[in-house]
């Protein structure tokens, strides 16, 4: 394996590696002729909420992996975004340098990486995975931080990542539908325990089971003695997940009026009704895209895991 590595990251210094990279994508493998989902790409870029991707059309001047992969690259260091939106890579971060190893593009990028907001980093991890993924024969990408994996909030390396790693909450209303049964968790009376609620839901098979999960869990409890945990107008302006992590954006209200009972027992019933979905070991919740938002005296600034300790306790 040959590698590019230099910490210039102007457009002539990628034009001056075009033989290079020739040769690393016949390496890999690559087809120059070959065209990515029929010829429509896209260059990725994030809402000026930063809450979600946006994509415009990219029609690259030569439809070759080594042409799209020195012109995508100038154009993420460059800020190349809709002025409806903020470029996908933020303040000082930049790609220094990249290597292939098969059909696995790994893409080094500077310190200023580890900069990243939780939620942003997620978002912008995402959009560069879609924009490297046009590339003919790439079927993966690794970022690397200087030399070393980039790794998860557990110090686990984050891996070769592909479409699969991120879910997709865009959909339309002729999607197919699917139905499911939730585990909900409410309060009892003194919103001291978390009390469980099956609930059965028929939904569009495009939508995350973790946002209709939050959206059932704002319209509140059906049975008796049970009682709500977050506010009935509460939005849910995003969720994603990665490695089993639900990163969830809240509207203002879920803090603003918050209901009467323990903040504690707020966040377990996000937290357990989420995990209980399946897909997740554990919960980050922002507010407004605030990642050091306050629930009256608690701090959201956390993963929240499974609480065990406010379940009622089954007699034998």
């Amino acid at each position: 394996m040959r590698q590019i590595r230099n910490k210039k990251t102007s457009k002539g210094w990628i034009l001056l590696q075009s033989a290079l990279l020739s040769v690393f994508l016949l390496m890999a493998g690559a087809d120059p002729a070959a065209a990515a989902d029929g010829g429509h790409y896209f260059i990725y870029y994030l809402n000026y909420e930063e809450t979600a991707l946006e994509s415009m059309p990219y029609i690259p001047s030569e439809e070759t992996g080594e042409f799209m992969l020195q012109d995508l690259m100038i154009r993420l260091n460059e800020r190349e975004r809709s002025t409806q939106g903020s470029s996908l890579l933020p303040g000082e971060v930049q790609i220094n340098s990249f290597t292939i190893e098969g059909q696995t593009l790994n893409l080094e990028f500077n310190e200023a990486y580890l900069q990243m907001k939780p939620g942003r980093e997620i978002l912008t991890r995402a959009g560069i995975v879609r924009t490297f993924l046009q590339i003919p024969q790439i079927t993966g990408v690794r970022i690397m931080i200087g030399r070393e994996e980039l790794t998860d909030h557990q110090g686990d390396p984050v891996g070769i990542m592909n479409l699969s790693d991120f879910v997709d909450i865009s959909g339309s209303d002729s999607d197919p539908y699917r139905y499911d049964s939730f585990s909900l968790y409410f309060t009892d009376k003194k919103g001291k325990k978390l009390l469980e609620e099956t609930r059965n839901v028929y939904y569009r098979r495009s939508i995350p089971r973790e946002r209709v999960i939050l959206e059932q869990l704002a319209k509140g409890p059906m049975e008796k003695e049970h009682y709500p945990t977050i506010p009935e107008n509460t939005v849910v302006n995003s969720v994603r997940v990665f490695d089993r992590v639900c990163y969830v954006d809240l509207g203002s209200t879920f803090v603003d009026y918050a209901l009467s009972i323990r903040e504690k027992t707020i966040a377990a019933s996000v937290a357990n009704s989420l995990i209980a979905g399946g897909a997740v070991d554990e919960v980050q919740i922002r507010v407004e895209g605030d990642d050091h938002a306050r629930l009256g005296d608690l701090s959201l600034y956390r993963f929240f895991k499974w609480n065990e300790e406010l379940l009622p306790v089954e007699e034998e």
